[in-house]
């Protein structure tokens, strides 16, 4: 025999089998459903964040369990965006939602979340840390996957002195590609 429940989103009441009296969220329709959901999703809270969140020891890492970017970084919906949980933590920690500057991670471990392991810098901070721990991984020189030309054949053009136009010709490349080549504009890993 058919029950009448409330909408658990407006209110409204609602028929629906004997089953869903049980259930406690119980939706007039998919739309009130959806609308329900996002305005949770608004709504979270700090003992919702640290749930997800494997905290340890003061000085271990504490890894966010939920979602992870493809680098392994954290995400999750917050106050109505997607969010670094890294960054949420660390917001969380010190009230500073207004704060702009990156959040860097002084473990070097992206689902790191836990405050002592964080720090805020600038860009050019967070840049020079991560070169400064060797973490910088940049294609250079041939290794770069339109390259047409290879260190030996920098170091070729770099001695020798035939004109520019004849080295482009001979090389398969632009003038203007020797030219950066023999002033250490480009290949500048070179000697």
């Amino acid at each position: 025999m058919p029950v009448e429940v409330l909408c658990f989103n407006c209110g409204k009441t609602i028929v629906r089998p004997p089953s869903a009296a049980r259930s406690e969220t119980t939706f007039c329709t998919i739309q009130c459903r959806a609308q329900f959901q996002a305005r949770d999703r608004m709504n979270q809270t700090a003992e919702q964040f640290w749930s997800r969140v494997a905290v340890g020891e003061p000085h271990e890492c504490w890894e966010w369990t939920g979602h992870r970017s493809s680098k392994g970084y954290g995400r999750m919906g917050w106050k109505g965006k997607l969010a670094l949980t890294h960054r949420i933590a660390m917001s969380l920690t010190n009230n500073d939602w207004t704060n702009k500057l990156p959040v860097c991670h002084g473990c070097d471990n992206p689902p790191c979340c836990n405050p002592s392991h964080l720090w805020r810098g600038t860009h050019r901070q967070n840049y020079d840390d991560m070169v400064r721990k060797g973490r910088e991984r940049r294609a250079r020189g041939a290794e770069m996957p339109h390259s047409k030309i290879t260190d030996q054949i920098v170091l070729a053009i770099r001695a020798s002195t035939k004109p520019l136009k004849e080295l482009a010709e001979h090389y398969g490349v632009s003038t203007s590609a020797i030219s950066h080549v023999k002033a250490h504009r480009s290949w500048r890993h070179l000697p």
